[in-house]
């Protein structure tokens, strides 16, 4: 953490950890959002053996976690919220993509 840059988010402009800024242009805001949960599923967004993972096997990946009931990956992707003491399950100031999914706001 010590060594991280942090990446300043506006209104509407989501936390996606392991997507590019390439990626987010090419998808767009919901495969990205998909993307990124699988690969927090993951840890990596490397495969066990280094190669990296399609688009459609994230996506794939991404709608099985959802229809298990595995929702922990969904907890990294937030956006800002516009009331910055407001909490989304253990967010403070961000509204979290679990809490949109679990609401079926998507």
């Amino acid at each position: 953490m010590d060594a991280s840059t942090p990446v300043v988010r506006s209104l509407g402009e989501w936390h996606l950890p392991y997507v590019t800024e390439g990626e987010r242009i090419e998808h767009g805001k919901f495969v990205c959002l998909q993307l990124s949960v699988a690969r927090c599923a993951r840890v990596s967004y490397r495969l066990h053996d280094g190669t990296y993972s399609s688009v459609d096997n994230d996506v794939a990946l991404c709608m099985r976690l959802s229809n298990e009931g595995h929702m922990s990956p969904y907890e990294h992707q937030a956006e800002p919220s516009v009331h910055k003491h407001m909490s989304s399950n253990n967010l403070r100031g961000w509204f979290q993509y679990r809490a949109a999914v679990e609401a079926d706001l998507t």
